[in-house]
């Protein structure tokens, strides 16, 4: 596709109400660390496909054809290399709710992937930081049993193993845990006051995933009473389902990566990564 503005007319839908530049470039500056390039890409690639599945809904929602139906063929290879084929007919008078429910699926699992993206930034960079300073592995007290060390090829496995065990630790972590976990381990803030996002405003993103997988976008006691120690209005009150917001969306997805880069930054001041281990 080329580099062009795409211009969504916005009269024709109220959920689609922003300019898409596609495909989407999220540069990063050079040098970075492996993990700080990864999340560009991942967003990158997240945006390109939001715009792409928006303007088919847009065009979808203006689509006039009395009496006539579209038909959709998605086609899948199976294992003995026969193809399967599941038809999808949507008739003329239901462009409308069709294009709806793809926009309010679409930013659902949108909210999703960019949650999992930034969490996966932070696994990848505390895995960078754990394989180039041998210092912290040294430090963990806990013992590999003779099975798992019977596993271990080399002293190279022994590692990789003692770093996934603090990665997978690190991953059933709460958010304000894996905050305080940099602060204290690496000594290093993921939420100044200078930086884009608080606390409160990412952890609240957070779990506003977590009503999307659990809950359907509706919020609940649950949520309300965790992120009410914030003492700020949270993105949902009680009860109330998550609205679809793309222009919200992806400000929120700019500022997440402008984060992401002044963390890895930090981490460049302290510690060695990919981006200063050669």
């Amino acid at each position: 596709m080329n580099d062009k503005i795409i211009k969504l007319d916005e009269s024709k839908s109220e959920d689609i109400g922003q300019l898409l530049q596609l495909p989407y470039k999220s540069k990063v500056a050079k040098p970075k660390s492996d993990a700080l390039d990864d999340v560009h890409i991942r967003f990158t690639r997240l945006v390109n496909y939001i715009g792409e599945v928006l303007l088919t809904s847009h065009l979808a929602n203006k689509y006039d054809g009395s009496k006539i139906k579209k038909t959709f063929s998605i086609n899948s290879k199976n294992r003995d290399k026969s193809t399967s084929s599941l038809k999808i007919i949507v008739h003329s008078d239901e462009w409308k709710n069709f294009s709806v429910n793809l926009q309010e699926k679409l930013f659902y699992s949108s909210i999703v992937q960019l949650s999992t993206i930034y969490e996966v930034f932070l696994s990848e960079l505390m895995t960078e930081i754990l394989r180039h300073n041998d210092e912290w592995l040294e430090k963990d007290e806990r013992q590999i049993t003779v099975k798992e060390l019977f596993k271990c090829r080399n002293l190279t496995d022994a590692r990789f193993k003692l770093i996934d065990r603090k990665i997978l630790d690190f991953a059933m972590l709460s958010y304000p845990k894996k905050v305080e976990r940099f602060e204290k381990e690496f000594h290093v803030g993921l939420h100044h006051k200078s930086f884009p996002l608080t606390l409160f405003q990412v952890h609240d993103f957070l779990e506003v995933r977590n009503i999307i997988v659990h809950n359907d976008g509706y919020s609940s006691e649950q949520y309300v009473e965790r992120m009410g120690v914030y003492n700020q209005p949270p993105l949902l009150e009680k009860k109330q389902k998550l609205t679809v917001h793309f222009s919200w969306f992806l400000d929120f997805g700019q500022k997440l990566i402008f984060l992401c880069n002044l963390v890895d930054e930090q981490i460049d001041n302290k510690w060695t990564t990919s981006r200063n281990s050669s």
